[in-house]
């Protein structure tokens, strides 16, 4: 999500945390993402997903499903940013207008 706030630009990539663990590890997920932004720029979405699949597991507790699901959902949005196309998963998360 991106809020604009007039000269700034501000990108909430999580929710809030509750914990110094969920801080940890969304910490860690954007180290990763600016990582990859600045030392392999040309990484594919799906090279980048398997690379952080492990801290998106931690950071739903183990839950492989949920992270799954979190992972897919993340397909599904870098195919919306490249081609407009919007499946049934991400369309709740789309404005209707």
């Amino acid at each position: 999500m991106a809020l604009n706030k007039g000269n700034v630009l501000e990108f909430r990539v999580v929710s809030r945390f509750e914990s110094v663990k969920q801080l940890m590890r969304r910490y860690e997920l954007m180290y990763e993402v600016v990582n990859v932004a600045i030392t392999a720029p040309n990484t594919t979405t799906k090279t980048f997903l398997k690379h952080i699949s492990p801290l998106v597991v931690l950071m739903y507790n183990g839950d492989t499903t949920k992270a799954m699901k979190v992972l897919s959902l993340a397909v599904d949005f870098q195919k919306f940013i490249d081609t407009g196309a919007v499946s049934q998963d991400i369309r709740k998360y789309l404005p209707t207008h």
